[in-house]
């Protein structure tokens, strides 16, 4: 009670918490070390744009308004800021994730950016195949009818600025 900032976390553990649960110790300790709010526009514009690129997040700066700027704030801060920041999931895993639920919503301009930019970086056309392949069962053949085509016309795309 008496150390400043102290924080107690209750863990399905007996002795060795981190080896134990691995995924729920660095949960922890993640929530501990988080940045205080006011670097999270900060760290969320780095995040954002080491997946998505400079090219896209500098055209999203270059399209912000004052109507829109607080949506775009918000987005970086929370999406890219928090949610990609933390580190249960790996950036491919995240990356899958994020294309599984555009596709399921039929988010197709999302899709296809998050697609480039994903094979732009660690996706390889195996992972893309797989899960659309696992889209098809769960979330129906339509879907995963679209993102084959999707995903076969940005195979076929030049690469712009070593994006393949």
């Amino acid at each position: 009670a008496t150390i400043p900032g102290v924080q107690v976390a209750g863990l399905p553990t007996a002795h060795l918490s981190n080896i134990e649960a691995p995924r729920s110790f660095s949960a922890a300790l993640f929530d501990f070390m988080r940045q205080p709010e006011g670097n999270l526009l900060e760290e969320g514009f780095k995040k954002r744009r080491e997946v998505l690129g400079d090219v896209h997040v500098d055209r999203a700066v270059a399209n912000t308004t004052d109507f829109n700027r607080e949506f775009q704030e918000m987005l970086t801060r929370v999406a890219w800021g928090t949610i990609w920041m933390r580190p249960h999931f790996d950036q491919r895993v995240r990356r899958l994730m994020a294309l599984t639920t555009l596709a399921t919503r039929a988010a197709w301009d999302e899709f296809r950016m998050h697609l480039r930019t994903g094979f732009a970086h660690e996706l390889e056309p195996c992972d893309v195949k797989e899960l659309l392949l696992q889209l098809s069962i769960y979330a129906g053949v339509p879907a995963a009818n679209t993102g084959f085509h999707i995903a076969m016309e940005e195979l076929q795309r030049p690469a712009e600025n070593g994006d393949h």
